[in-house]
Formats: C-alpha cells, structure tokens, sequence
C-alpha cells in the first residue's frame, strides 16, 4: 500500500504526470531557454521544467532545480530561491535521498516566512508531509498538509494537492471516512476547474477506489478503478495506469479470480517497466510468484529471480545515493558558506552606512554652531529645523525599520501606525531644535546691533565736546 500511496504522491507532485503533449512543452521550453534574456522569465521556465521532470526523470529535475537556485541567488530573487529548494527537495524525495530533502524543504520554509509568503509556504508544507509519510510519520504529515490546505485556500490547484493528500494520508492511519471527505472535495474542486485540472482526476478517481477498497465496497471500488483508467489514457500517464491495473488486480485476487488477476498485474507490470519504476515492478513481480507458486514452478522462478535482480539494481542505487548524499551535502554547506558571507558583507555595509549618516548628522549639528557665529535669518533657521527633523526621523526610521517588520510581520497598517507614532514624538523634539537654531543664530543678531549703538552713542558724544 505504501508503494503506491508513494507513486501517487510523486504523480502529483509533477501536474505535469507523464503526458506526451506536456513533454513536448518541455522540450520547447528547453529549446527556448538560451534565447531568454529575461531572469525572472527564465527562472520561472527553470522552474516548469524541473517541476515536470520530477517523477520522470529526478536527475535532470535536479539539474535544472540546480540552475533555478544559482541564477536566483545571483538575482537576489527570494521566491525563485524558495522554489527552487523545494524543486531540489521533490527530486531528492523521489530518489529516496530523504534527509537532504528535508534540509532543502526546511531552507524553503525559512524563506517563505521572512517574505511571508502563503504560496510557497504551502508548496513548501506539502512537500514536508510527503516526507513525513515516506518515513511514516503520518501525524505530523497530516499537521503539514493541513498547514498548506488553509495557506492555499484560494488557490484551488495547490489546495486540490493538499486535499488528496490528507485524504490519502487517513486512509493509511486507519480512518477511511475522513480520507473519504477530503478526497471528494479534491476531486469536486478538480471537476470546478476543468480543463487545467483535468489531468487530476484519474488519479483521484482511484484513490477513492483504493478507499471503498479499504472499507470493504469492492464493487464501488472497480467502478471507481475503472473510471480512472480513461483518464490516464487521455494523458498517456502511465503511472497512474500501473497503480490503476494494480488495484484491480488486488480487488480480483480478493475475489480469487487468478485469470483476471494475473491479467491486470501484466498490464500493471508492462506500465511499471515503460517508466522504469522498478518499485512497481517489484510489486507486481511479488504478487505473481506467490499466485504461480502452486500452478507453475517456472513461473515462480522467474518472477523471483526478478524480484532478486530488482533487489541488486536498487541495492546499487542505494550506494549511489549515499555517495550523491555525501556530495549534496558538501554542495548544500558550500552554499550555505557563500549565503553567510554574503549576508556579512550586507552587514557590513549596512553598518557602515549607518556609521556615514551618523557623522554626517553629527557634523550638520557642528555646522550650525559653527554658522552661529555669522549673522542668519530666521527663515534659515526654521529651514534648518525642518532639515533636522528629517534627518532624525530618517535616522531613527532606519535604525527600528527591521524592528518593526519583524513585530508586525510585514504588515504595512501596523507598520504606519508605529512610524506614525515615532513621527508623533519627533515632533516637540523638531520644536525644540527649531528654538534652539534659532536662538544660536539670533545671538549674532542680538550682540552686533548692541555694539553698533554703543558706538553711535560714542561717536556723538565726541562730536559734542568738539
């Protein structure tokens, strides 16, 4: 059961699933990309071709995931990053690298939350709880999946994501009529949204079959079942086709129908080997060898000798992994290195800006003792006031700016009504400074007219004597 919940969480992880038509955008996506001149444009194509590589290819999804995050990082564009990581982590997951998949996923939701971002927090909250279900820890997959069915609440084509999931997930911890609810409300979103979502609905269709299964409703069931097979056809998705004949083939061996069930676990079987999921194929090779175990001996040697060289191709595959982990990580603390020396130097510049407009509001202050000394009219003084207010705000705005984001999360009503009340208690202050300009400058005015009619006074007191 696990194998195949797993399929169908990477099937819809990549809404791209395995239809031709939709390779064929890629391949033109790919053709066209070297022409793009736009970033933002071409860290989104990075993005559409990594996401529909996923399940067909994790190797190239990675590759281009990879692209993604370096020209984002370059750019200084946030979101492509976040995406980017959690393009990074689906790629890992599928290839059962599950560790780095959660340190990329975790990065992601870092990120989403400094930009406060319910989109690609709910991406990111998705693919967590797929984590979480390929490690069986299912409460905390059903927290996460949660998570982003309130985040994506008005985007039906995440939340159709995150209801089917939660859906599946229930089914697996033993409660079939919650996993029944949310998966007809996915597939009702998904039948409101047709055509784009069109290609979910197979899928769908036959987790609710997997779910009647589950409660005992084998006709529901195969109806079910057999309404989705349509679908995936329509698409030319394959995996779904294999998880579909596979389905089947468990519902007629409950009946004890052999002929069907070894003709449904074939057509399974053929699904499984065109996309090369050697998963499904274990499976279904399983299944076969314990059915011909008492009718064909050759036939239950050849389908355990599958079994055994399925065993060594993912045994090989294992090892490849823990080198490819190895070297992720060593990637994942190179880049984790340049991040944090890139954030020192804006620190560091930052800092030093900060510094540079101190000295120059200390020395603006310098000025205006110094001009005290030089006769100024008030109409300067009150120019010099308003200039210093200014500074101080700007100054003080500056230095609590950050302070303020991170209290009010981003919220830009809180954020006026604080800066409001910073400008509130600036403005006695700006009185203050305002007289205290003036009276610097007035002093000049005050002392050299006193000292001209004292001369005056002299002047015609030496012109009397005369």
């Amino acid at each position: 059961m696990k194998n195949k919940v797993t399929l169908f969480f990477l099937v819809l992880l990549s809404s791209n699933s395995f239809s031709q038509n939709k390779l064929q955008l890629v391949d033109s996506l790919k053709s066209n990309l070297t022409e793009i001149t736009n970033d933002s444009l071409k860290i989104g194509m990075l993005h559409e071709i990594s996401y529909a590589y996923v399940y067909t290819n994790a190797d190239s999804s990675f590759k281009y995931a990879q692209q993604e995050y370096d020209l984002s990082k370059k750019t200084g564009n946030l979101s492509g990053e976040a995406r980017s990581l959690i393009d990074e982590s689906n790629a890992f997951s599928y290839k059962g690298i599950y560790t780095t998949a959660l340190e990329l996923v975790f990065r992601a939701i870092k990120i989403g939350e400094q930009m406060n971002d319910s989109s690609i927090l709910s991406k990111a909250y998705n693919s967590l709880g797929i984590l979480y279900v390929e490690e069986g820890n299912l409460k905390e997959a059903i927290n996460c999946f949660m998570k982003a069915h309130v985040l994506s609440v008005n985007n039906a084509k995440e939340d159709i994501f995150e209801l089917i999931n939660l859906g599946i997930t229930y089914l697996q911890l033993n409660m079939p009529d919650s996993a029944l609810s949310y998966s007809h409300a996915a597939y009702q979103r998904a039948l409101e949204k047709q055509p784009w979502d069109v290609d979910m609905i197979g899928a769908i269709l036959r987790t609710l079959g997997e779910i009647e299964f589950h409660m005992g409703h084998d006709d529901i069931a195969l109806a079910y079942f057999k309404k989705s097979i349509p679908e995936a056809v329509k698409f030319d998705d394959y995996a779904d086709l294999n998880a579909s004949y596979f389905d089947i083939a468990k519902l007629f061996r409950k009946q004890n129908n052999i002929d069907s069930t070894i003709l449904y676990l074939q057509l399974a079987m053929d699904f499984a080997n065109k996309i090369g999921y050697n998963k499904g194929v274990m499976d279904v090779s399983i299944v076969l060898s314990d059915i011909y175990k008492p009718l064909n001996k050759d036939s239950t040697l050849k389908y355990l000798q599958l079994q055994v060289s399925i065993k060594d191709s993912l045994f090989n595959q294992e090892k490849t992994r823990n080198i490819e982990r190895l070297s992720l990580n060593e990637k994942i603390r190179q880049q984790d290195l340049q991040d944090s020396l890139l954030k020192a130097r804006q620190e560091r510049t930052k800092y030093l800006q900060l510094f540079g407009i101190t000295v120059f509001i200390i020395t603006f202050v310098l000025f205006i003792v110094a001009l005290s000394r030089y006769k100024a009219s008030k109409s300067t003084a009150k120019f010099l006031g308003v200039v210093a207010l200014l500074l101080v705000f700007e100054f003080v705005s500056l230095l609590i700016h950050p302070k303020i984001e991170k209290l009010t999360n981003h919220n830009q009503v809180y954020m006026l009504l604080i800066l409001l009340l910073v400008a509130s208690l600036l403005v006695p202050l700006h009185h203050k400074l305002e007289s205290w300009i003036k009276q610097k400058l007035d002093h000049k005015h005050t002392r050299f007219p006193r000292k001209k009619i004292l001369a005056k006074t002299k002047n015609k007191k030496e012109v009397d004597e005369n």
